[in-house]
């Protein structure tokens, strides 16, 4: 058996390499002689495939190292340069054949092992990936090469969501290599997303000391957040601002300074987040997040027209964003732009990737439909949204507005009443449960839906006005008569016209 050729370091982008000395075009001339002169050496065909190899010629490689597996079979290295050979030639079934073999074979051989994890990986089968990754550490190999499995190891952990088991990984490779920054960062971003951040708090407050990388100081600001620290957090953050202008890096300040207004923005400081958004998008332009948050701020501040250029920004960006989408249908829900809306909400749908952003776009198709008059479609996108969210107020109000519209008044009677039970505070959905009241000739439940909401709001004419209707449908005219007669001082015309008519 030949020796095993060692490999470079290979994990972080999945990528295999192979560890030769560079050889000549004359050089593969003289092995080819070599072979043909003696065409039963393995060794030979072998340091053959080597140099193809090292040349880029992966099609000659292949046939060089099938020459040798096809001479001795147990040949490790031939399997092993011939798995290399596939992967670079894209047969990545064709190159885990023979890294699997490598490993049955000669099982104490870290490289069989490790690149059989690489492999896997690619081919997306990430459990049996880390398998192998685990192998490869078991194995007699170099410190270097030890943490590199065990970054490919921590790289499935956190594919399968399991953040404590890649902090672990993380975390022995740190052990073999102390003083590593990147490794130390990437144990605590697992520790934080494991849930786990006041545990990585005290190594990063060191490791902040020492570094200029403004992850550290995101990442802290992140730990306090998830702490309720709102003030540390916002600290932190200015700390990683400060490290992203020194590095002269224009991305990493915009995405600060999102975070930056996000934080604001949770904090009720919404003309803060809105500078924040505004200094990320002259930081960089070219930062979709930031022309998506500063669009949505605008948004929520009434300023739908100042919205749409940010919002049309992002999505010259970043087409591919169902939020972009949905936040450009509110814009042009908001300016009226209805005819706008449809396409941009039919964008969200087809990028809505859960049930959440699915019933946020229909309940904008729902709303463009009402306004269109298109009750039936309205009711449609309603119901699914109500079926999505069943405790969503404003849903089970508009639900109920478009059953009112197609005059189906019972119907519109269980929405509303569900609405007014989700938000006993919305004036609007009491006073359309009673106006549904009404049109379902439950005359009783109407008369005290707008005796609340005049509890409330004693000088609401409009109420007063629908207060009375109620009354004289019961007969009450003098009850009814009174409270139109107060509605007419208030200056409402229909209560004038109401007096006319019944006395």
């Amino acid at each position: 058996m030949t020796s095993p050729r060692p490999l470079r370091g290979v994990i972080l982008s999945l990528v295999l390499c192979f560890l030769g000395v560079p050889i000549l075009a004359q050089d593969i001339s003289a092995l080819r002689q070599e072979v043909t002169a003696n065409p039963s050496d393995v060794s030979a065909w072998i340091e053959l495939g080597n140099a193809y190899f090292e040349a880029g010629d992966y099609d000659s490689a292949r046939e060089s190292f099938y020459e040798a597996v096809a001479l001795d079979y147990r040949s490790g290295d031939a399997h092993f340069g011939l798995g290399l050979a596939e992967f670079e030639r894209g047969d990545l079934p064709a190159a885990l054949f023979e890294f699997s073999e490598v490993a049955r074979l000669y099982p104490e051989r870290f490289d069989g092992h490790f690149n059989r994890g690489v492999t896997l990986a690619k081919l997306r089968q990430f459990d049996e990936a880390a398998n192998a990754f685990q192998e490869a550490i078991n194995q007699e190999a170099s410190d270097d090469q030890k943490i590199e499995a065990y970054l490919g190891l921590a790289g499935m952990m956190k594919r399968d969501g399991n953040f404590s088991a890649a902090a672990e990984a993380y975390g022995q490779a740190l052990e073999l290599r102390p003083f590593d920054a990147e490794l130390a960062y990437q144990e605590a971003d697992s520790l934080y997303r494991a849930g786990q951040g006041l545990e990585a708090l005290p190594d990063l407050a060191e490791l902040e000391e020492t570094t200029s990388d403004y992850r550290v100081s995101a990442l802290i600001a992140d730990i306090y957040v998830e702490q309720d620290q709102a003030d540390y957090a916002l600290r932190s953050l200015e700390r990683a601002l400060r490290k992203a202008q020194g590095a002269a890096d224009e991305n990493a300040q915009a995405n600060l300074l999102v975070k930056l207004g996000l934080l604001q923005q949770e904090l009720g400081r919404d003309s803060e987040a809105s500078t924040s958004f505004q200094q990320a998008v002259y930081t960089d332009a070219n930062a979709w997040q930031a022309q998506y948050h500063l669009g949505v701020s605008l948004l929520e501040t009434d300023q739908a027209s100042s919205a749409l250029a940010a919002l049309e920004q992002a999505r010259t960006l970043n087409p591919d964003s169902a939020e972009v989408y949905m936040a450009l249908a509110l814009a042009y829900e908001q300016t009226g732009q209805l005819g706008q809306v449809m396409p941009a909400a039919e964008a969200a749908m087809e990028r809505a990737e859960d049930p959440a952003q699915m019933a946020d776009v229909q309940f904008v198709l729902g709303r463009v439909f009402y306004q269109q008059g298109n009750y039936n479609e309205a009711l449609g996108s309603f119901e699914e949204v109500v079926d999505a969210q069943p405790d969503n107020a404003l849903a089970q109000l508009w639900a109920g507005l478009a059953e009112y519209q197609l005059e189906n008044y019972m119907s519109a009677v269980q929405y509303l009443e569900r609405a007014v039970q989700l938000d006993a505070d919305s004036v609007e959905a009491r006073a359309n449960l009673g106006a549904a009241y009404y049109q379902a000739t439950r005359y009783q439940d109407a008369e005290l839906v707008y005796q609340l909401i005049l509890e409330d709001v004693p000088a609401d004419a409009e109420a007063m006005y629908n207060l009375g209707l109620a009354l004289i449908a019961q007969n009450q005219r003098s009850a009814a008569q009174e409270v139109w007669a107060q509605a007419a001082d208030l200056g409402y015309s229909p209560a004038q016209d109401a007096l006319q008519r019944y006395f």
